[in-house]
């Protein structure tokens, strides 16, 4: 126990980013909506920045720069139910040690 304490107070700061607030939510959806990309890749990016703000994610939990299936979300990780989506996040800035 002393142990996981320590590893923890001896890991190094994250950099801190400020939430998106949900007007700015609604300006960047809007944006997509007009067309940015092409279809799929504005309907991908309005998912995604919904899925991350409505779940509370981090950024790097749904698009991590360098990618893992070991680590990182994959298809076989969302669970769809009649009244809600499921999302098992492998590991999380405060899952350190990836226990699920």
């Amino acid at each position: 126990m002393v142990l996981k304490g320590a590893r923890r107070l001896d890991s190094l700061p994250t950099k801190q980013c400020k939430p998106i607030a949900i007007d700015i939510l609604n300006k960047l959806i809007g944006v997509l909506r007009c067309g940015i990309f092409n279809s799929y890749l504005d309907t991908l990016m309005q998912a995604a920045l919904t899925t991350a703000f409505w779940g509370f994610f981090r950024s790097d939990e749904l698009s991590p720069d360098k990618f893992s299936s070991r680590l990182h979300v994959t298809k076989a990780d969302v669970y769809y139910d009649i009244n809600c989506i499921i999302i098992h996040l492998k590991s999380s800035k405060t899952n350190i040690q990836r226990r699920g």
